[in-house]
């Protein structure tokens, strides 16, 4: 679904809080609801409301250009297409990428690959996604989105260097470099 669901919030959010990035970027930022507190969180907090004043970096990408809406605002850049191909050419480094309830939406192996990548051009990786597999069929015809069919259950095991906590349904996953 285009929005994360709202058990790890709190803590993805009290995460940038603690740790100030000067950068993040946001892996599936559907209709945006995660830009607006991370914008509020880097930049509004500090007093700069405003986008001309706006200090930190906040880059999005999403694979479908139907979630498009005002909340895209927030972010510096918005690139959209398929992140496994997308990522790659950003030549770009940041303080954290969040992937954000859409892992789960990869085959494991592309997943892991992604996470991979990931961890190469950030200092953390967040992750987001549920603690079982659903297939998730209602939510993809909802939304007309083959893309919403979840395909993989990323399991604890999966990420021996991480702090994994869980929330109820939910798990934030936490890898540092």
């Amino acid at each position: 679904m285009p929005l994360s669901r709202p058990q790890c919030i709190p803590a993805v959010i009290d995460y940038i809080w603690t740790n100030n990035p000067q950068s993040l970027l946001d892996i599936g930022v559907g209709f945006g609801g995660m830009g607006v507190l991370f914008r509020q969180t880097m930049d509004v907090r500090w007093g700069r409301v405003k986008p001309e004043t706006w200090e930190t970096t906040l880059d999005g990408i999403e694979i479908d250009e139907d979630y498009e809406n005002k909340c895209l605002d927030v972010y510096s850049n918005v690139l959209i297409g398929d992140v496994r191909e997308l990522i790659v050419k950003l030549n770009k480094r940041y303080d954290i990428i969040f992937f954000g309830d859409i892992l789960e939406h990869l085959e494991k192996n592309d997943a892991l690959d992604l996470v991979k990548v990931a961890k190469n051009i950030s200092n953390t990786v967040l992750i987001t996604t549920p603690q079982n597999f659903s297939g998730n069929e209602a939510e993809a015809e909802r939304f007309d989105n083959p893309h919403e069919q979840h395909k993989c259950l990323l399991e604890d095991s999966d990420f021996p260097e991480a702090v994994i906590e869980k929330y109820g349904g939910q798990k934030l996953i936490i890898i540092q470099n």
